[in-house]
């Protein structure tokens, strides 16, 4: 079983909890600074049970936000987790980015920490997740989905990041820290049917509900082109789309059971 986070606009944070029982959230840093009422909404979740994630927003910029900003925001948030900085590609940059935060700041309290491997070649990637898998003050490693697509070698796997996984055990690199997926590619559902088997996976989080759901597109047993485009969190509360979206989210969810 993979928890999944949903990623979704502010008004609909609250609508899809009766669907699936992971209380697990992922709140993303830039948005965090720039909406009060999105990150009391997910403080209140926390409140009431919700192990929540605070990512850095290197999805959406391709680095971390500034480490000033990232750690105001990480002070006020109080996560259960918080994701370290990296530079999505780039291996060495992500571990100066990570050990210069770590250097810096001082990360107090329950949060626990999660560092995510980057790089261009297979081999980069290995040596950046060993780094990180080596480091005792992370405690969770994310495999991103964007960045390690073009390391996909082979068209048996599904997906750059089920290629990255296989051949991290097969060299028996993989370590005993809990793993989380950070996004989904195209076919997000089937990456998850088969990333399932990796016991060590703990949890995965995606927009892509709510982005396909948006343009009215539900999710089935077919595959599917992924829909590159970015959540709007002030998007107002359609009824439309959330029947698309409890859909999508179902059918993720059975597919990560």
């Amino acid at each position: 079983m993979i928890k999944l986070a949903t990623i979704l606009p502010t008004a609909y944070i609250n609508k899809v909890d009766s669907l699936y029982d992971s209380k697990i959230d992922m709140l993303l840093a830039h948005q965090a600074s720039q909406s009060s009422k999105y990150l009391e909404t997910y403080k209140d979740r926390q409140r009431k049970g919700s192990y929540l994630i605070l990512d850095n927003s290197a999805y959406e910029f391709g680095t971390a936000i500034n480490n000033n900003l990232l750690f105001k925001i990480l002070q006020n948030t109080q996560p259960d987790e918080f994701v370290l900085p990296d530079a999505i590609g780039d291996f060495q940059t992500t571990i100066k980015l990570t050990s210069n935060f770590l250097q810096k700041y001082k990360i107090g309290g329950k949060t626990k920490l999660m560092a995510v491997p980057q790089g261009k070649t297979i081999n980069e990637y290995i040596e950046c997740y060993k780094y990180f898998a080596n480091n005792t003050a992370i405690n969770i490693i994310g495999v991103a989905s964007k960045g390690t697509e073009l390391l996909q070698r082979r068209s048996s796997y599904i997906s750059g990041r089920h290629f990255v996984l296989d051949t991290l055990i097969n060299k028996n690199f993989v370590c005993k820290k809990p793993h989380h997926l950070l996004g989904l590619g195209n076919s997000g559902h089937h990456e998850l049917k088969i990333l399932k088997q990796y016991t060590f996976i703990r949890s995965c989080d995606s927009s892509a509900a709510y982005i396909h759901a948006k343009n009215g597109l539900e999710f089935n047993n077919d595959g599917y082109t992924k829909i590159s485009e970015k959540i709007n969190f002030s998007d107002a509360y359609d009824r439309y789309v959330n029947r698309h979206l409890k859909t999508n989210i179902t059918v993720l969810y059975n597919y990560a059971n």
